[in-house]
């Protein structure tokens, strides 16, 4: 027989007893407990990914704020050099990057900064430029084939004058300009003092542009069938590409004339730099012979006349000018000025000329200076070297120009010393001893002068003082050689580059002595700041380097005689 319901372990008739093996859903506990941890697993997920970006934010939270410096406000970048903003800033861990750019106000004037603005908050590891004013110049677009009413518009911002020159050129639309002073990229030189000089193309009876780089006996050919004859062929400076062609001319290429004379620039390397440079007053050549009488005082620049400018854009220009003195020996003096220096803002002709830049000493000691004034009264050219004692022969062999690397030194003031803050140069003629750095008028006859020349109580308080030195490098010269010569103080980083001439300037921020004080008896042979007949200047510092060298600028105009 079967078994009854309430026989059965489970009757579903009867009131349903729960399962302990189940919960009040009906669930199976032991899934229940499954779930629960499931839920208990995605929250502490969900609390930990939390916890993650909440500390991930903190952290780069607190990231930023620990790498983040405050920049200076406007007013503080304004009146602190960049130099030491520079500084300033690098101790507070950002990095610094300098920016030049043309502008009106001062070299090394703070302008803005690039990215940011002073006062704002950066980031360290982001690095912070400075843009700071090259000064007034040139910008390298923009201005070169531009039409002169537009580019004038640009250049008038720079704050200085601004010249307009009309050009004769043949083959190029009048109005347009084909030149500039400074050229594009390089600055105005004497700053705001300065002036941008425009070419500008015309049609008109002249010298045409078109010659510069033209063959030098071509271009005297082109000369000559548009009616002008009086032409002289004369040697300078100039880079590789220039050799034998034509880059410039007196009066300037593009000038508006009808005859009259005209010398005609041909560039020359190394191998005429000497016979280039080495002539009398009258231009005449004389090829430098040891021993050779007739190279005693050079006073001739022109072939290094110009402008010469690094690749940063800092320029010194190289000019001159012609005086003139009620001197009978020599009526007319050429000075050579750097930048404009010496100006006319002197006392005499002789405190000017005195100041000339040029590639020679001027020799005196008590053993030559008798002769030497016995010959400026005789008036034997001190240039010729004719009847010179022996002593005076040869007084430049330790010049560069002496040698055949092709380097010509020129320098300010002939080595001449001073009394105290003042030049002294001729005290027979001016009759004045040193006594304590001061000149004092000498209370005697000129021989007796003479003889007090040795007399130790007479001269005291003199020294020699460092003065503006520079070396001309022409294409082709033997760098190398000179070099290893010792000449230069070290060695720069990188050659300057040989298809250009170039021009280095003595820094006297490189030397520990600038100035070395004497007593005893008047000399220029002792001065070793410059080349003498005893010995070899000071080593020349800086060394030769891309970036410290001069190079020339080639253009066709000289502006000053330009209308």
């Amino acid at each position: 027989s079967y078994p009854t319901d309430s026989q059965l372990p489970y009757n579903p008739s009867q009131n349903p007893q729960q399962d302990p093996s189940q919960n009040e859903n009906g669930e199976n506990s032991e899934n229940s407990e499954v779930h629960k941890v499931d839920k208990m697993r995605v929250i502490i997920a969900v609390v930990v990914a939390a916890s993650i970006v909440i500390a991930a934010a903190l952290g780069t939270f607190l990231y930023f704020e620990l790498n983040k410096v405050k920049l200076p406000n406007a007013s503080e970048f304004a009146r602190t050099s960049i130099t030491k903003m520079t500084k300033k800033l690098e101790k507070q861990g950002l990095s610094v990057r300098i920016k030049g750019e043309f502008n009106k106000r001062k070299r090394g004037s703070f302008l803005r900064l690039d990215g940011t603005n002073p006062g704002n908050s950066v980031l360290k590891f982001n690095p912070v430029t400075i843009v700071q004013s090259k000064g007034p110049g040139v910008p390298s677009e923009g201005i070169v084939g531009k039409k002169v009413g537009s580019v004038t518009k640009i250049l008038k911002k720079m704050g200085v004058e601004v010249k307009v020159h009309n050009v004769v050129v043949d083959n190029k639309p009048t109005g347009e300009v084909i030149g500039s002073e400074p050229m594009p990229g390089y600055s105005v030189i004497n700053g705001n003092k300065g002036v941008i000089n425009l070419a500008v193309a015309s049609k008109n009876k002249g010298i045409p542009v078109n010659i510069f780089g033209m063959d030098k006996d071509k271009a005297k050919e082109k000369l000559n069938s548009l009616g002008f004859n009086d032409i002289t062929l004369k040697p300078h400076f100039a880079s590789k590409k220039m050799i034998g062609k034509i880059m410039g001319t007196y009066p300037s290429l593009g000038s508006q004339v009808t005859g009259g004379h005209i010398d005609l620039l041909y560039g020359v390397d190394a191998s005429g730099a000497r016979t280039a440079i080495a002539t009398d007053m009258k231009g005449k050549s004389l090829e430098y012979k040891k021993g050779n009488t007739k190279l005693q005082f050079i006073e001739f620049m022109e072939p290094l006349l110009g402008t010469w400018c690094t690749k940063s854009g800092d320029c010194i220009n190289l000019g001159a000018t012609t005086i003139y003195t009620p001197n009978e020996y020599q009526k007319e003096t050429r000075i050579y000025t750097i930048n404009g220096y010496p100006g006319d803002n002197f006392s005499s002709s002789f405190d000017r000329t005195l100041r000339s830049y040029t590639p020679n000493t001027l020799e005196m000691s008590t053993d030559n200076l008798m002769q030497m004034i016995l010959d400026v009264i005789s008036s034997v050219s001190v240039t010729s070297g004719e009847k010179l004692d022996p002593h005076m022969k040869d007084l430049m062999h330790n010049h560069l120009i002496a040698g055949d690397t092709g380097a010509i030194e020129f320098y300010q003031s002939l080595g001449v010393p001073y009394c105290g803050d003042d030049l002294y140069l001729l005290p027979i003629l001016d009759q004045k001893v040193c006594e304590a750095g001061h000149l004092k008028n000498y209370d005697g006859d000129v021989l007796s002068l003479f003889m007090d020349l040795h007399n130790h109580k007479k001269w005291t308080g003199m020294s020699y003082r460092m003065t503006d030195f520079f070396v001309a490098i022409p294409v082709n010269a033997k760098l190398s050689e000179l070099e290893s010569s010792g000449y230069f103080k070290g060695k720069g980083k990188t050659q300057p580059d040989p298809n250009r001439p170039f021009i280095l300037r003595r820094d006297p921020k490189l030397y520990k002595e600038t100035v070395v004080p004497f007593d005893g008896e008047y000399s220029t042979s002792d001065n070793p700041f410059v080349p003498t007949s005893k010995h070899k200047p000071v080593p020349f510092a800086p060394a030769p380097d891309d970036s410290n060298a001069y190079y020339l600028v080639e253009h066709p105009f000289d502006w000053s005689s330009l209308k």
